[in-house]
């Protein structure tokens, strides 16, 4: 049996998608596969996703997760964080995570998860309608800035070249499109948002073997 971890944040949670989000859309295939008589295989899908983690977040419990659902030899691990590191804290002047203390993050990530596997994947990050979260609502002293969230992204794509890691971007697919119409509040996508996400995922894993469907 497969067995493919999911860590991320809120839009890998599934804000706000009535489906569930992109990683409940994966499941509800791998489900599917694992219901057929005589499947060559199957696929069991957690995800340790938290509504606001950045990376310093999933590093802390990056260790105690993982230990209590790796079994067997098939291990696929996903990271789809990274916008939230990018908040900009107003009164402070400052991000949530600042792009020195990021990468070092995703270098002590990415050594304690080659500990379980190789096979490792980076989601890269959606765009935000910064007419909408700046200031958040629900946050007012914070803000997601267009300029910022696109440099995290950047960061994380050469991260990803450097470390030989697979990197699944989202950016450009979601501006070629009229990307603001895929934004639930600004920032999470909503149903069709997450639907792009989950036929990009899907594609890339399939090209790479990791699915089998």
């Amino acid at each position: 049996m497969a067995n493919i971890i999911v860590f991320g944040d809120s839009i890998a949670h599934g804000y706000w998608d009535l489906h569930g989000g992109w990683v409940a859309r994966l499941r509800k295939d791998l489900d599917k596969q694992n219901t057929k008589a005589n499947c060559d295989e199957q696929y069991s899908l957690y995800n340790l996703s938290i509504p606001g983690d950045n990376s310093s977040n999933i590093l802390d419990r990056f260790n105690h997760e993982i230990k209590r659902r790796v079994w067997g030899d098939k291990l696929t691990l996903i990271f789809a964080f990274g916008i939230n590191d990018s908040v900009y804290i107003r009164k402070q002047k400052k991000h949530r995570v600042g792009q020195r203390q990021f990468k070092e993050n995703l270098q002590k990530i990415i050594k304690l998860a080659r500990k379980y596997t190789l096979k490792i994947y980076f989601v890269g990050l959606t765009p935000v309608n910064q007419k909408l979260v700046d200031p958040m609502l629900w946050s007012p002293n914070e803000s997601y800035i267009e300029k910022d969230v696109e440099k995290y992204e950047q960061t994380l794509k050469e991260f990803c070249q450097e470390n030989e890691l697979q990197f699944i971007e989202l950016m450009k697919a979601f501006k070629k499109q009229d990307y603001e119409k895929l934004l639930f509040d600004g920032v999470h996508p909503n149903s069709k948002g997450h639907e792009l996400i989950y036929e990009i995922i899907y594609k890339h894993l399939a090209k790479q073997s990791i699915l089998n469907l």
